[in-house]
């Protein structure tokens, strides 16, 4: 049986990494994508990148570009029919693959070319050096020629309205704030007198081990239905065993690999995309043990401090990225 000619083929893949300590020398999110299509133009064996119908990109918070994709046509020199950005959400970059296949199978497109990068490690170190970074401010009317994907609202509107997106007090697990708080018909939320609700979180702090194969450590919050999977996961370390010259016991949790990817889930309220904890095994790269042993020390000492920020509120019309 012979293929379909309209069968969809990713003919090029590209990755770019930096670690630029100096963000005045660091790339912009723009020509950093430019770069990691650059290198999937050489993967497919060509010696430039070549016009596309179509450039999409993954939606982004580095920086505010509205339509990314036009930017990135300049920065390539190339031309395209149109200019696509995802919307927000955990599954939008297998959604987009997905629409994508579609609509090349369909006659639609010919050539796509599917992208997406942050640099938010950038803007971190800027904004604590207190660094005004000189990347580009584009106009506020300017929009993609379509947003792919349903949009996804992160925030209930009353908060919105008050424009509470962070945390105004953190409170530690041995805190009794809980007893002076109270519920009310037909929520399930914690209430202050204040009015304000506690958000009981559960913080996993770990090292993330990507591609690069560099460990770097993160902070995985659980909340809400999440916080079963967290119990789970926290039982899950807990009855590890191993065998020892003494006997059977409970290694460190640093000592272990585990796989987190995310799944869909819904109820009567609404649909959100939840985690699913896998575990892999013993970490066997000494470098690798020696840097989670080294972030399990400073986590446990205080050393570690998570640092939330408080930023506007998004605006409903506003494009995100």
């Amino acid at each position: 049986m012979s293929l379909d000619p309209r069968t969809p083929v990713i003919v090029g893949v590209g990755q770019q990494l930096q670690r630029i300590d100096n963000p005045l020398e660091a790339l912009a999110p723009v020509p950093f994508i430019a770069n990691a299509i650059r290198e999937a133009a050489k993967d497919a064996g060509l010696s430039s990148v070549p016009n596309a119908d179509s450039i999409r990109v993954v939606s982004f918070l580095s920086w505010r570009y509205r339509d990314p994709a036009r930017y990135i046509a300049e920065e390539l020199g190339i031309t395209t029919r149109e200019t696509v950005a995802s919307s927000m959400g955990g599954n939008s970059t297998q959604s987009l693959i997905n629409a994508t296949a579609l609509e090349i199978q369909s006659g639609d497109f010919d050539v796509v070319i599917l992208c997406g990068g942050e640099t938010s490690r950038t803007r971190k170190r800027a904004r604590a050096a207190e660094i005004e970074l000189p990347w580009p401010v584009v106009p506020e009317d300017l929009k993609p020629t379509r947003i792919m994907g349903e949009e996804l609202v992160m925030n209930h509107e009353y908060e919105l309205s008050r424009r509470i997106v962070a945390p105004i007090q953190i409170y530690p697990a041995t805190s009794d704030v809980l007893s002076k708080t109270h519920r009310e018909q037909g929520d399930n939320k914690d209430y202050l007198d204040s009015g304000n609700y506690i958000e009981n979180t559960a913080n996993h702090y770990v090292m993330i081990i990507g591609d690069s194969g560099i460990p770097e450590p993160a902070l995985i919050t659980m909340k809400s239905t999440q916080l079963k999977k967290s119990r789970k996961w926290n039982s899950m370390m807990m009855s590890t065993k191993m065998m020892g010259a003494n006997g059977p016991f409970t290694p460190p949790m640093y000592s272990q690999m585990y796989r987190l990817t995310t799944q869909a889930e819904s109820n009567d309220k609404g649909k959100w995309f939840g985690w699913e904890v896998e575990k892999i095994g013993p970490v066997e790269d000494m470098n690798a043990y020696k840097a989670a042993k080294s972030f399990s020390a400073s986590v446990g000492s205080g050393e570690v401090k998570v640092k939330h920020e408080h930023e506007s509120a998004p605006n409903a019309n506003d494009v995100p990225f």
